[in-house]
């Protein structure tokens, strides 16, 4: 019934755990397809040595090109009628497929997701929660997207009916692909399921690629913004505040946070600020972001050293829970 895939490079210590986690399944219904995007260390052949001893692993070893060539390449040879994707330096929990299975049996349901957490936790660690689920339509599902509240832009932790994809690939070569595909995949006249039940365990890495920046990701990362902006403008004009909010969320979480330990800082932080004005102009009132998030972008605005000193102290006072 369900296609997983699993884009694999370069992640031997965390491969194990991710791939563990997959078969430990209470769902039992599924291939694995762990596409090995030429990986240099010890990755390929843990592949090889899982799908030695599960006939629900298939292995593919292909040249590197990258997680969006890596996904595509996995649609194109799944066979089930669900397609999911899954980091595989990221864990999922028992009920992770069950779960999604589930919600995807719903009147007209395209896509489905379950919430998921960050951690940087070396084990598989696990949290309790309740399982509430709820029902968007399309307009409802695009705001929530944009608003970052249950739904979010990424490919992971979701369920998708393959034919969702018709007609959609994810760009090859391009830094936060996901910014540049899944938004396009909420079509009118469908329905969108959640689950808050805590089954998506994101693995935060200080050597990823989303906790460092240059000038092509933020090349990338704007364009993926241009191209949502315009898409709204023209399909859904009333929601622009929405991507607008998307935009100043993501500019801190994606962007100017990633620079703070750069020398240059200041710099690139005001060329980025002064790039991007057109979007920042009254992000201050704009009816979508809380009164923290217009406080924040109103430091930013002043000074961008200011906003760095509030965010350092705002850090080394947070409790972390997980």
């Amino acid at each position: 019934m369900i296609s997983v895939i699993v884009p694999v490079y370069n992640v031997a210590p965390y491969l194990p755990r991710c791939i563990d986690s997959i078969l430990a399944q209470s769902f039992g219904d599924f291939e694995l397809l762990l596409i090995d995007d030429g990986s240099t260390d010890a990755s390929g052949a843990i592949c090889d040595e899982y799908a030695r001893k599960d006939k629900r692993i298939k292995v593919f070893h292909i040249e590197n090109a990258g997680v969006s060539y890596a996904r595509n390449y996995g649609m194109e040879r799944a066979r089930g009628d669900y397609i999911g994707f899954i980091d595989s330096d990221d864990y999922v929990g028992t009920d992770y497929l069950k779960i999604l299975f589930e919600m995807m049996q719903g009147e007209n349901i395209a896509i489905a997701q379950i919430r998921s957490v960050s951690t940087s936790a070396e084990t598989m660690k696990f949290i309790a929660s309740d399982d509430r689920r709820l029902v968007f339509d399309a307009e409802e599902e695009f705001k929530d997207m944009m608003l970052a509240r249950d739904f979010g832009v990424s490919a992971n932790g979701k369920l998708y009916r393959r034919e969702v994809f018709d007609g959609h690939s994810f760009p090859v070569g391009k830094v936060y692909e996901d910014l540049d595909t899944v938004p396009y995949l909420i079509e009118a006249g469908r329905n969108y399921a959640y689950s808050s039940s805590v089954q998506y365990y994101y693995y935060q890495r200080q050597d990823s690629i989303m906790h460092s920046i240059s000038p092509i990701k933020i090349d990338h990362w704007l364009e993926g913004i241009d191209k949502l902006y315009k898409f709204c403008s023209a399909t859904h004009p009333e929601l622009v505040d929405c991507v607008l909010c998307r935009f100043v969320n993501f500019a801190f979480s994606t962007i100017v946070n990633n620079l703070f330990e750069y020398d240059d800082y200041a710099f690139q932080a005001n060329e980025f600020k002064a790039r991007t004005r057109h979007y920042w102009k009254g992000a201050w009132k704009n009816p979508c972001l809380t009164k923290k998030e217009r406080f924040r972008t109103v430091l930013f605005l002043v000074d961008v050293r200011l906003y760095r000193t509030f965010r350092k102290l705002w850090l080394k006072f947070k409790k972390s829970a997980f």
